[in-house]
């Protein structure tokens, strides 16, 4: 269960940054920015 975990994350991560580079809009960007460092934190709170 924790690959599937592991891998949905890699898989949101990735598309995340992909939408964060492709944000014309600034704030659009800050917001996917925070939304990304938010999940980062949360995984990494869950893998412990």
């Amino acid at each position: 269960m924790q690959i599937i975990a592991d891998l949905y994350f890699k898989n949101y991560c990735i598309n995340l940054l992909k939408s964060v580079k492709s944000a014309r809009n600034k704030k659009a960007q800050k917001k996917n920015l925070c939304a990304f460092v938010a999940m980062n934190l949360l995984f990494k709170i869950g893998n412990k």
